[in-house]
């Protein structure tokens, strides 16, 4: 599996990524992405099996032109993440440093369901450990934190690598703790959390 870490600024653009960390400047930032941009190009011998040389060419320049800003290192992947995915490789991702994605799952509260994602893309709540009784294991979750599940899903499934356009990989991947992951990792979702069932 060929997997992207976060390019050259490396650990320090992640310490205190819950809190927002330190900021980057957008030539920095810009700099990494032309990196990052040139390999993909230049070492990936099947970049244009799912998408078009023209798609993913807008999609690089898209995603380049946010770069206009100061941002974090949690920023800056949320940025990259669904230019990453519109390449539509499985085996092409972007992931947090190693070490670092387990660290912060580890700090940060996060919500108390099990999630699973039915072929209509409707969200269910498979599991409640938010307290003894499971009261709402087996209901539908509508929204959480004023955003709708099917606002969630949409923007998950956009920035999540995987092969072609199959939707059943998609909801796989937006199922269970990654769900409840992807909350804060692609979302910026966090803690108090308040939901629709």
């Amino acid at each position: 599996m060929r997997t992207l870490l976060c390019w050259s600024l490396a650990q320090p653009l992640w310490s205190g990524a819950q809190s927002g960390g330190p900021h980057y400047l957008s030539r920095d930032l810009t700099a990494d992405f032309d990196i990052l941009r040139n390999a993909l190009i230049s070492g990936d011998p099947g970049i244009y099996r799912y998408t078009s040389a023209a798609t993913l060419e807008a999609a690089l320049n898209k995603t380049r032109a946010q770069l206009g800003r100061q941002m974090d290192g949690a920023e800056f992947y949320r940025v990259l993440a669904p230019m990453i995915a519109e390449i539509k490789n499985g085996h092409t991702q972007l992931q947090w440093p190693k070490g670092l994605r387990e660290n912060t799952l580890a700090t940060l509260p996060i919500l108390p369901l099990g999630i699973r994602m039915l072929g209509d893309d409707r969200v269910y709540i498979f599991r409640d450990l938010s307290s003894a009784q499971h009261d709402l294991a087996g209901f539908e979750l509508l929204a959480v934190n004023g955003h709708s599940a099917k606002w969630i899903t949409s923007k998950m499934a956009k920035s999540l690598s995987e092969d072609g356009d199959i939707p059943t990989s998609r909801r796989h991947d937006s199922s269970g703790l990654a769900f409840v992951e992807n909350l804060f990792f692609l979302l910026d979702q966090l803690d108090p959390f308040t939901f629709g069932r």
